[in-house]
């Protein structure tokens, strides 16, 4: 390191491509971060922080200086980020600061977690192809994973590597154009029919606990399957009037 430059090992996500940040913090005092690295457990560029006392001109020269010492350019991080596991790769894109609704941050980290261990996530970005993803999901449906959860695990992979691609952390995107599993289909009202039916199944199964527990005053079974049924027949009747 030249005399004058104080460094700081620094780690941050992004920096501009090849040539540092440079920004006075105080009169005379200059902070210049160039990308030394990639850290592929956590997907990142890992910075370096220098501090140069000067003049504007002085802290330039010391930018290109260390940009040509130590710097590292996307294209060098691209190199390194297909070293990262599609298990770390989900990790780190599910706790990345997006503009998601909180119910969404919950879905994916459960995603996540049940995804912990399986194969899939042991693979790394450079072998991931569209036959990789598609074996993935014909062992999940024979498994017996649902449907909703099939799915739900492939939209995020595909969500992932694309904002892995749009962070510059991979060039191409080895899932384009893939066609994913079917979706779930969208749940539907019920018909008034099936609406009048089950109010009418949950009424007779309230009139018959009633008939048994008149029967057996002093039964304890009978209470228990009465106080079932009509909470049963409260709730049918809430959901029809929603």
């Amino acid at each position: 390191m030249r005399a004058g430059y104080r460094d700081t090992a620094y780690a941050a996500t992004r920096s501009k491509r090849g040539t540092g940040s440079l920004r006075e913090r105080s009169s005379g005092v200059w902070e210049i971060r160039v990308v030394v690295g990639f850290d592929p457990g956590r997907a990142r560029s890992i910075q370096r922080s220098f501090t140069v006392r000067g003049d504007a001109a002085l802290a330039g020269q010391a930018r290109r200086e260390l940009v040509a010492e130590y710097g590292l350019t996307r294209t060098d991080l691209r190199r390194a980020a297909p070293v990262v596991t599609v298990g770390e790769l989900l990790d780190r894109y599910s706790g990345s600061a997006q503009l998601w609704k909180p119910a969404t941050v919950v879905s994916h980290r459960h995603v996540v977690s049940t995804l912990a261990g399986d194969p899939l996530c042991r693979c790394r970005l450079q072998a991931l192809t569209p036959a990789v993803m598609r074996a993935a999901i014909c062992r999940w449906r024979g498994e017996g994973v649902s449907v909703p959860k099939v799915s739900a695990r492939w939209l995020l992979v595909r969500s992932a590597v694309s904002w892995a691609v749009a962070e510059g952390l991979l060039r191409l995107n080895p899932l384009a154009g893939m066609r994913g599993p079917p979706r779930p289909r969208p749940r539907r009202h019920h018909s008034l029919g099936e609406v009048r039916r089950l109010l009418a199944a949950a009424g007779q199964a309230a009139a018959s606990a009633q008939e048994a527990f008149r029967d057996r005053p002093g039964s304890v079974a009978p209470a228990r399957r009465l106080f079932a049924a009509e909470q049963l027949l409260l709730l049918v009747r809430l959901a029809a009037d929603s």
